[in-house]
């Protein structure tokens, strides 16, 4: 694991711990509970350090998990597909508190709102070329989906299933059926419904078709889940999305090639 120099020398000045050589990369590594193990990864320096725990101190936690803890690369993407037109609308408000809490997961948030994106209705014949108008909101989805490490889809429940503009959306995934990585093959899932379970079971099926992972955690809202004016304030329910977005964050972390 190779953490910035920067990050030890911030962390030996607190915590006593012996300085390092000169060197922009460190391994750290923990072969026991007792001991950090820190060598330098540049080829001409082989200089290690075994550091004692009992030298940290009452701070033994908190740099374990500043050495161990944290890799140096930038937020992974997330992307919240909301399925509803109306305004105001709970689903976009659940992307929005999603956005708003998802730093701590270490997730970047974008939110694909199809009132923005304005979409024609996908037509299965169709190249994207072949969309005559509308093409930008196409390209903008598209592009979403490949970047996306995860996501999380939320619908509200129309007649017992999704709505048609969610599902609208995620059939423009063919799209990405060519890709070197097809469709969202890999990528984990959260799903999020809106008044009712119903949709639940389409939006697996969905998932599955479109070989993603499913989140354990699934999520319903109702209306008592909002303030009046439309913001999820329920503490259970952020709760809860907050521990969805955990298990997202660590599906990502533990496939992602870095």
């Amino acid at each position: 694991m190779i953490v910035p120099l920067a990050k030890w020398a911030s962390s030996a000045r607190t915590s006593n711990l012996p300085a390092l050589p000169p060197g922009r990369l460190f391994i750290v590594k923990k072969p026991d509970p007792l001991c950090f193990q820190v060598s330098c990864s540049e080829p001409i320096l082989h200089s290690k350090l075994t550091c004692p725990s009992t030298t940290l101190s009452g701070k033994a936690k908190t740099i374990r998990g500043i050495l161990l803890g944290h890799m140096p690369r930038p937020p992974y993407s997330l992307l919240c597909v909301s399925g509803s037109l109306r305004s105001p609308s709970y689903c976009l408000s659940t992307c929005r508190a999603i956005h708003a809490i998802a730093d701590a997961a270490e997730f970047q948030v974008e939110i694909a709102d199809p009132r923005e994106l304005n979409l024609p209705i996908y037509e299965p014949d169709f190249r994207l070329e072949d969309y005559t108008v509308k093409q930008e909101g196409i390209e903008r989805l598209a592009a979403a989906y490949r970047k996306a490490d995860a996501m999380v889809w939320v619908s509200p429940t129309y007649h017992g299933t999704v709505s048609g503009v969610f599902k609208n959306m995620l059939d423009f995934a063919e799209l990405l059926s060519r890709d070197d990585r097809p469709y969202f093959q890999g990528r984990p899932v959260g799903l999020i419904a809106i008044n009712d379970s119903t949709p639940f079971a389409a939006m697996r099926d969905c998932a599955r078709e479109l070989r993603a992972w499913l989140a354990p955690t699934h999520i319903e809202l109702s209306q008592s889940d909002f303030s009046a004016e439309g913001t999820l304030s329920s503490t259970k329910s952020l709760n809860r999305v907050s521990r969805l977005l955990g298990e997202l964050s660590t599906f990502v972390h533990a496939h992602s090639p870095s």
